[in-house]
This record gives structure tokens, sequence and C-alpha cells, in this order.
């Protein structure tokens, strides 16, 4: 059972979020797969080494436990976006948080947020992360934890601006921290 409860589906007039389920599998590994490919064109090697199997397993998981959400346009069946909100850190995280991410049992941790290449540049991303603070609730969690490889100083200035704090630099990774609007304290 899922402590991730979609309060509200709205993203914006057009865009809703649902929890992923295991028919929508496919439609996420296509959109990893494509942002991947669009990270290589510009350069990037970030993500390089995915999709893989091992990955296929980790997001067919983190389906069960509910903690994948995928963003649609009303009628569609392509994905807008998707973005992994963990219950419990994983070993990536425990690396880059140390202590803080096995002694606080505090925060959600946020991984693989995709915006479709068809809805960038349109303020979608914005609007996914303003919605992760207002329109879904975390049992137990109280704040929202992600990651930014350091040198990528467009994409750490654009956390900066939705509003995570810098935590620190870990290992060429830049950690982030915002507190949950929707906060619940019970377990």
């Amino acid at each position: 059972m899922t402590n991730v409860h979609i309060i509200n589906s709205s993203i914006n007039n057009d865009v809703y979020a649902s929890h992923a389920g295991p028919e929508d599998m496919n439609v996420i590994r296509d959109l990893i797969v494509k942002t991947v490919s669009w990270f290589e064109s510009i350069g990037s090697t970030q993500w390089n080494n995915l999709p893989n199997e091992q990955d296929d397993q980790y997001l067919l998981s983190a389906i069960a436990n509910g903690e994948i959400i995928i963003f649609r346009k009303a009628g569609e069946t392509a994905l807008a976006g998707s973005v992994i909100l963990q219950q419990h850190p994983s070993q990536w995280d425990q690396k880059l948080w140390g202590e803080a991410a096995t002694s606080e049992n505090n925060a959600v941790y946020l991984h693989r947020f995709i915006v479709n290449r068809e809805y960038a540049r349109q303020g979608l991303g914005f609007e996914i992360l303003s919605w992760i603070d207002n329109g879904i609730q975390f049992t137990g969690r109280d704040r929202i934890r992600l990651d930014c490889i350091a040198h990528n100083e467009k994409l750490n200035n654009y956390y900066k601006q939705c509003g995570y704090t810098t935590i620190s630099e870990n290992d060429g990774f830049i950690i982030y921290e915002k507190l949950h609007s929707q906060r619940t304290t019970s377990n």
C-alpha cells in the first residue's frame, strides 16, 4: 500500500496526474528512452546507462509501491511527464545524503523527473513541481529531497527557482531539500 496520496489530480487545465499502473510500463520506458536520446543529442551523458534490465525491475517495483506518478493531457495516451517519488532512500540516496537518509526517515526522494520534450518550455515542469508540493500528500513525510549533477548550472538554478534549498555538494552532485506544504504527521 502506498503512502503517496493524490489529493488533486489537476496539474493545469489540460494535464492530470495519476499513479502509474503495470499497464503504463511501456509508455514510461519510452519516455525515458526519448529523454536519454535527447540528452545525447545535446552532448549530455546523464542517464546514459538507461534503460536496462535492472532499471526495468526498479520501475516495476516503484509502480507496485505507488511511487511513480504519470502526467497526461486529457484524452491522450502519450505521457506529458513522469516522476518517481520514493518513500524510502535508495542506496544512491544514502550515498549522497549520508546519515540523514537513514536516521531522519521524514523525506520523499524525487527521482526521474521527466517532462516530455513536446511539452518543454511551456511551464509544465514548474507546474508539476508545484503540484508535488500542493497536490499530493506523503504520510509521515515532511520534505522532498532531490539531487542534480553539479555541472548542470541551468538545471540547478531551475530547482532553486522552484523553491528547493541547496543542502550541500557531494561526489559531483548537489543535493536539495524543500519542506512539503501538504505535511502529515501520522504514519
